[in-house]
């Protein structure tokens, strides 16, 4: 048996091989920032969101990132919600509470305002080649009847699939588009509702 600390890491070549062969079997795509880094890293990285952030110059947010030493927002927010949750259970400092809560207000709302600052300014800045790569891509998935998840903050997702709609490049329109809560995060989720074009048609 293979060491599932040692599994093997499968290519998107592999991937598409495995699809193939199951032609019967839901296939789930989930896009985290990768996929937004692959659009233009300059934007999406986390350092790039550090940057702006830290450029704020607020106090509790730079003492934050000194100590954590990570520019993961995520892991930070985890870590914020966790310190919070044992000061709560151990009867800790009500102020200091209230200023870590803050800071946590103030770091989520940083973060969706580095990224509205930094996001491509309308869904024509991303060329049409690779808009449409993108939509091919996605529709693999969604030909097998299976679903596309996102953790992303950005509109990139959003906007391949309305210039896909537009364009007519296969894939469904946004009435198939929709948030759900999954584990304190907000998860994009797209789900096929047309008909399977690949079994339809053989």
């Amino acid at each position: 048996m293979q060491d599932r600390n040692h599994m093997k890491l499968e290519t998107f070549d592999d991937v598409r091989k495995s699809i193939d062969k199951n032609s019967d079997r839901e296939f789930q795509l989930l896009l985290g920032n990768g996929f937004s880094m692959a659009y233009d890293s300059d934007i999406f990285s986390y350092n790039a969101l550090h940057d702006f952030v830290t450029a704020l110059d607020d106090e509790d947010l730079t003492t934050i990132f000194s100590v954590v030493k990570t520019r993961n927002f995520e892991v930070i927010m985890s870590q914020l919600d966790n310190f919070l949750a044992i000061l709560d259970a151990l009867g800790g400092d009500e102020m200091l509470k209230k200023r870590l809560a803050n800071a946590s207000k103030k770091l989520k709302h940083s973060l969706l305002e580095a990224v509205k600052e930094l996001h491509p300014e309308h869904v024509f800045k991303i060329p049409e080649d690779q808009s449409k790569s993108c939509s091919q891509f996605i529709r693999l998935f969604l030909d097998t009847g299976g679903s596309v998840y996102s953790t992303n903050y950005d509109l990139l997702l959003y906007w391949v699939l309305s210039r896909a709609a537009k364009e007519h490049y296969g894939l469904p329109a946004m009435e198939s588009f929709a948030s759900l809560p999954m584990n304190g995060a907000t998860v994009s989720c797209l789900t096929e509702r047309y008909v399977n074009r690949r079994t339809k048609s053989g």
